[in-house]
């Protein structure tokens, strides 16, 4: 008998969609800056607003998805993000101009936010409790995989043609929503809210929203590591933004590509971006095994990443040699690719059922906010020089690591309490 999309179980169907988006993002991420800058003609300048537009509109739109993912329905709004996201990607591989990247932009903004928190909070009422550490981790691993085949097919597809990536990106996106609209189950979520008719359901999420909020609300009050997860994803985004614009750049314009073999700049970035996600994938599966041990502690992993991400950044933007460059660029995107998994590690941890697409969503949008906020500033320092804006964005990790740092403290102080009452006791 054929396996029906219907027969997918949660687990699966997770890792799926996790896979596909990022070989449809790897597709176009690794050679989009070729694309905007040499066909579009963006400078330093525009590719940095064209991101922050980007994460502009992601956050003006997340939380108000992850307060209706939360009362409505996970599954419509991955389903409604997939297919949005194919519509932005060929929107942009269309018309190479800026006025008509930026709408692409808004248009996979939406598509991400739509995603943004209800993907977790789907995985987290359908997957088993004791396999939700290690679907969250092998999600990520088979996202860098996927991410390692769109690279090197990227630098074939822009190549022959350097739009073609978005198109091919723009399809997978909308069968994968094709796909989820057929073959993900919801069942805990109407569990939880009982049957109802659609009348009903959406007359209810006024309601159900100001609840929702007012849960996400007392989080910071009852669970005070909650606002350590924001803060710290603020400041991933003030530094991630102009990382993730110019560090391309830097290596585009800023050093000289080997003439080995006849390699052009597109299959050397697609080389490049190879290397930097089996870097990743290495780093997430350290992270996997130290997060599968009973009574482990997401935050020592994130602070050592993030001193990693740091280091290696800064080093990245001074470095004279291309070869020093491209080690320790590798190095800072293979530690900030499992910098992800394990925040949210940490944020499902810490956060209730009923409102942990909330809590995911909130999280993500300070990590725009902070994207919004550090861009354009990174962007006006990258006008003037690549090398100093690289080195900037690397310092503004540095609060990230004092606030990590702080939680350490505050855990510790709580298991010494434990231990203490166990002792009384």
């Amino acid at each position: 008998m054929t396996r029906t999309p219907r027969a997918l179980s949660p687990y699966t169907l997770y890792l799926l969609i996790e896979g596909v988006t990022a070989f449809a993002v790897g597709l176009v991420y690794t050679t989009i800056v070729l694309y905007r800058v040499q066909d579009a003609g963006l400078s330093p300048l525009q590719v940095v607003l064209v991101g922050t537009v980007l994460e502009a509109a992601f956050f003006l739109v997340h939380v108000p998805t992850g307060l209706l993912a939360d009362t409505v329905s996970r599954k419509r709004f991955v389903t409604a993000g997939l297919l949005v996201l194919g519509v932005g990607f060929t929107v942009e591989g269309l018309v190479p101009a800026f006025a008509a990247i930026l709408v692409a932009q808004i248009l996979c903004a939406a598509g991400f936010a739509f995603m943004g928190g209800a993907l977790e909070a789907w995985a987290a009422d359908e997957i088993p409790p004791e396999r939700l550490d290690h679907a969250v981790m092998r999600a990520a691993q088979l996202g860098m995989l996927g991410t390692l085949a769109g690279a090197l097919l990227s630098g074939v597809t822009a190549a022959f043609w350097t739009p073609l990536p978005f198109h091919v990106a723009g399809a997978l996106f909308v069968l994968l929503g094709v796909l989820t609209g057929i073959a993900m189950r919801e069942g805990r979520f109407r569990a939880r809210r009982g049957r109802v008719s659609g009348r009903e359901l959406w007359a209810s999420v006024p309601g159900d929203v100001r609840r929702t909020a007012r849960n996400a609300a007392s989080l910071r009050r009852t669970a005070p590591l909650i606002g350590l997860v924001f803060a710290v994803s603020l400041f991933f985004g003030l530094y991630s933004e102009g990382w993730d614009r110019l560090s391309q750049v830097h290596l585009t314009e800023s050093f000289e590509f080997p003439e080995t073999a006849g390699l052009s700049a597109p299959v050397w970035l697609s080389l490049i971006v190879f290397a930097a996600t089996l870097a990743g994938l290495g780093a997430t599966e350290i992270v996997r095994r130290r997060l599968g041990r009973p009574g482990s502690d997401p935050v020592p992993s994130l602070l050592v990443l993030t001193a990693v991400v740091a280091a290696s950044a800064a080093v990245f933007g001074v470095a004279g040699g291309f070869l020093v460059a491209v080690a320790v660029y590798c190095l800072s995107s293979g530690a900030k690719a499992a910098v992800s998994p394990a925040m949210t590690a940490w944020t499902m941890r810490n956060s209730a059922p009923e409102s942990r697409a909330t809590v995911l969503s909130t999280a993500q949008s300070f990590d725009s906010l902070g994207q919004v906020a550090g861009g354009p500033a990174i962007g006006l320092v990258g006008e003037r020089s690549l090398r100093a804006a690289m080195v900037a964005a690397a310092a503004l990790l540095l609060p990230a690591a004092a606030l990590l740092v702080r939680a350490l403290r505050r855990r510790g102080a709580e298991r010494q309490g434990e231990a203490a009452k166990t002792t009384i006791g």
